[in-house]
């Protein structure tokens, strides 16, 4: 059981940290990246010393209209969107993604981070159902930490709850949105060890906005 509660911890936690969601699902692989996005991923040197990467696979991130609970989502911001993504690992520290979305057009991509924006200043905390007996505690704020871009927004995810007749909490899941021109970088990572977490998110997410303003 605990091999399958860590396989849908992270589903989840992928379709939370990057959702802005509803909508037609679409795979991450590298096929799909355009010479921007390779070029604009974060290096493993860049995540910290001894973290190797790999490509992020087929996990699921949906950009169409829906709701976030509380805000309605812009419908067809998914036209032209290419995605890209890599993850992270390293013995003993937490396991660190970059996510990038590009969109069909600056206004899409202005279009899907005003409607964060929304769910940020209008339901900064929820709480949604990811599967039987399992919830998913979401929080949207303002990151205060310097050089990150100009209205970036930093999410943190708990799945807790029952299964299998047995209490669950999962890691903590930390992430940062970044939005420059038609492209929308998300560094994210998890593990039960806070601080360590945020840590590594930050600088992956100030060395994304490093790579996004070239």
């Amino acid at each position: 059981m605990g091999a399958l509660l860590r396989r849908r911890r992270v589903a989840v936690g992928l379709v939370f940290a990057l959702a802005v969601t509803g909508g037609a699902p679409l795979a991450f692989a590298a096929a799909n990246a355009t010479r921007t996005l390779a070029v604009v991923v974060l290096r493993a040197a860049q995540v910290g010393p001894g973290y190797r990467a790999s490509p992020l696979g087929q996990s699921t991130v949906h950009l169409g209209g829906g709701s976030f609970g509380c805000v309605q989502l812009p419908k067809g911001v998914s036209k032209g969107t290419r995605t890209f993504g890599r993850t992270y690992s390293k013995p003993g520290a937490p396991a660190v993604f970059n996510a990038l979305i590009q969109f069909g057009s600056a206004e899409a991509l202005a279009e899907t981070m005003t409607a964060l924006s929304r769910v940020l200043s209008r339901c900064p905390s929820l709480k949604q159902k990811v599967g039987t007996g399992l919830y998913a505690s979401i929080q949207l704020t303002r990151p205060k930490a310097p050089h990150l871009l100009r209205g970036s927004i930093a999410l943190r995810e708990v799945i807790s709850g029952s299964a299998g007749g047995h209490k669950y909490r999962g890691n903590t899941i930390l992430g940062i949105y970044q939005a420059d021109g038609k492209v929308l970088s998300l560094v994210f990572g998890g593990s039960t060890d806070v601080a360590a977490t945020r840590a590594v998110v930050v600088h992956g997410a100030q060395e994304s906005a490093r790579n996004l303003r070239r």
